[in-house]
């Protein structure tokens, strides 16, 4: 099993490759090498090799020159690539002798590098440094997503499989940064919403295309013709593949699961028992304090999105206020600076603001006399710094209520005015069926004395 990585290196190059080419790592036999020890090729470098330079002595002077000739001495210097195969899967020889032909598949015509083997770990492995610059045309390599999974894992997988080693098997769909943290932190992301929002709508879809008439209804947009269908939720910038959001969305998957539910019903949720608490409150309720201005906004607006926030149950939320459910820590930072300053308006945050502006200039200015002393200093320096890292953050939160206060304000009204329209039209729909429900002669004498 071949596990490939790549980095790029943009400082210190003649290090990397005095790292990689260490006598001691090349040739250093252990336990696991006995075999080798009386052997002359023991004490040869038989794990090193240099390519389009003499070795790996010059290869650090030959790289720079071609770097001097075709004028490219800044940026990316060259880059670093490790091959680690699992414990007792391959010889050294033959793990020198597959980093050699991967460099080779790969680079050896346009670029200049050294292959090294190193054996002082259980999992043997190969370490590649390759010049940036082609010595060839001039033109510089660039590393990306498409170039490491297409080209370098390809060949390393292809070589494997020649050699008979295993190779990793790609289990599930790879996930973004951004989704890899928000499920390790247990945040909700924009994915997960869409899942959501699925899985609500396949309860209630009778086929594939009621499934995605009911998706346009809740405000998504749908791609329809062609291969693979793509949604985009309303709060969202770009489409998603509903193939890609998990393997059991394909149109014979969701169409298997409507027949089912049809079949078998749908489970329904078991209500959480809640446990009430009795706390004693000394005072008159008729006298508490009402909370104004941004911190009733806050407290509101927390208080429809934690309603998305739960892990285990969360419930439905909005429409408006699904996609801010994400930056949920975000306003709860907020929120937290303007009670603790009691900040209810606008000229409450410039003035806050500004007040603390001037602590910040005070403590710097008491840090400077503290740098000045050098003599027991450093932990009066070190107390000014913490206290300067919190009162600067503070500020940075101030600016970000700033900013978005009247996109709170927004979606507030936004909400409250499509819970107003939503009462309105279950009134109307409640009318109706009294009127529908009610016997035909009654209907008929009321129609009576209101023409008579």
């Amino acid at each position: 099993m071949a596990y490939t990585k790549i980095f790029a290196i943009r400082v210190r190059l003649d290090e990397r490759i005095a790292y990689i080419a260490d006598y001691q790592k090349t040739t250093q036999l252990e336990e696991m090498l006995l075999g080798y020890a009386n052997d002359e090729k023991a004490e040869q470098h038989l794990f090193e090799s240099a390519y389009n330079c003499q070795n790996s002595q010059t290869a650090f002077r030959e790289m720079i020159q071609t770097k001097m000739r075709w004028n490219k001495m800044g940026g990316i210097l060259g880059y670093h690539v490790i091959q680690s195969f699992a414990p007792d899967e391959v010889t050294p020889e033959q793990a020198h002798e597959i980093g050699k032909k991967l460099f080779e598949k790969l680079f050896a015509e346009l670029y200049e590098g050294v292959v090294t083997t190193h054996l002082n770990r259980k999992h043997l492995h190969n370490h590649m440094i390759i010049n940036s610059v082609s010595f060839v045309t001039g033109k510089k390599y660039h590393s990306n997503a498409a170039s490491y999974f297409y080209q370098i894992r390809a060949a390393s997988d292809e070589l494997c499989r020649a050699y008979g080693l295993s190779i990793i098997e790609p289990t599930d769909k790879g996930k973004s940064y951004s989704e890899w943290k928000a499920d390790k932190e247990n945040r909700p992301n924009l994915r997960m919403l869409v899942k959501r929002d699925i899985e609500e709508v396949l309860k209630y879809a009778k086929n594939w295309d009621d499934f995605l008439d009911k998706l346009e209804r809740i405000g998504y947009e749908v791609k329809r013709n062609r291969q693979h269908v793509a949604v985009r939720h309303p709060k969202a910038k770009r489409f998603f593949r509903l193939d890609s959001l998990s393997d059991a969305y394909t149109k014979e998957k969701v169409e298997q699961r409507i027949y089912e539910i049809f079949q078998y019903g749908v489970a329904r949720r078991k209500r959480q028992t809640i446990q009430y608490h009795r706390y004693p409150y000394h005072g008159f309720l008729c006298n508490r304090r009402k909370y104004t201005g941004f911190i009733a906004l806050y407290f509101r607006y927390l208080y429809l999105l934690k309603r998305g926030w739960q892990d285990k149950q969360p419930r439905k939320i909005s429409r408006f206020l699904v996609k801010e459910v994400i930056h949920m820590e975000r306003y709860v930072a907020q929120f937290r600076v303007i009670v603790k300053y009691k900040i209810q308006t606008p000229q409450d945050l410039v003035s806050c603001k500004e007040r603390l502006e001037a602590v910040v200039q005070q403590k710097v200015e008491e840090r400077k006399k503290y740098y000045a002393e050098k003599v027991d200093s450093k932990e009066k320096i070190e107390q000014i710094n913490r206290s300067l890292q919190c009162i600067r953050k503070e500020i940075r939160l101030l600016c970000q209520v700033a900013q978005d206060v009247p996109a709170i304000q927004e979606q507030m009204q936004t909400v409250m005015s499509s819970k107003i329209k939503f009462s309105k039209e279950r009134e109307q729909l409640d009318e109706r069926s009294k009127c529908s429900s009610r016997p035909s002669h009654k209907r008929d004498d009321a129609a009576g004395r209101s023409r008579g």
